[in-house]
């Protein structure tokens, strides 16, 4: 009898391992979209954005939305040219959006709070890209065709970069905002970055853009 007893207890154990175990040894990853082990241009991004540029390594990069709005660059509440520190190279575009959201307010529609606000593929730190950012995105939208029909040459893309000029008083103010278009053809985006100005009524197109 205390044999058996024993020899049942030992098939408990045995059953509750095999059980825990599961026969399975995969790694089950909970993010929702997780960067491509090979990135490629034009694939998709873990936000589920298009892959526009990847840096040296070939394993982070930029991707992108689609147009997700056309409206103004500032809040109409808001006096848009006197916000500093706004920086135009490659990763300065999410501090840009931060910055100019704190100066702009929670209020109304514009070009970074929708960015700010995008959420998509799980991810909810888009932001409106710095001009350097959206260079990379006009040099992929215009001159590679593995992603046909991605963009379209009516858009005209705001960026979170200023240009900035000395007023009579020596303070440093904004004179205009870099943005794209794609109907103009050029050898080198500089051509195309033209500077408008924040009070361009119509308002343009706006892409947020994620790095990963």
């Amino acid at each position: 009898m205390k044999k058996s007893l024993i020899r049942a207890g030992v098939v408990a154990v045995a059953l509750f391992f095999a059980a825990c175990s599961g026969g399975d040894d995969s790694v089950v990853n909970e993010t929702p979209n997780p960067t491509p082990v090979n990135p490629q241009l034009g694939g998709q991004g873990p936000g589920g954005g298009i892959i526009v540029y990847l840096d040296a390594s070939n394993e982070h990069g930029l991707e992108v939305s689609e147009v997700i709005g056309t409206v103004r660059w500032w809040n109409v509440n808001q006096n848009p040219y006197n916000i500093p520190s706004l920086e135009d190279g490659i990763g300065t575009g999410m501090a840009n959006t931060e910055k100019i959201v704190a100066h702009l307010g929670n209020n109304g529609t514009y070009a970074a709070k929708l960015c700010k606000d995008f959420v998509q593929g799980g991810k909810d730190d888009w932001y409106l890209p710095s001009k350097a950012e959206l260079e990379k995105i006009y040099l992929y939208g215009r001159y590679n065709t593995d992603c046909g029909g991605c963009f379209s040459i009516f858009e005209t893309l705001w960026s979170s970069s200023p240009k900035y000029v000395i007023n009579f008083e020596g303070e440093q103010i904004i004179s205009g905002i870099w943005s794209t278009d794609f109907a103009i053809s050029a050898t080198w985006p500089e051509v195309v970055i033209l500077p408008l100005t924040p009070y361009a009524e119509g308002g343009l197109h706006v892409r947020a853009v994620r790095a990963f």
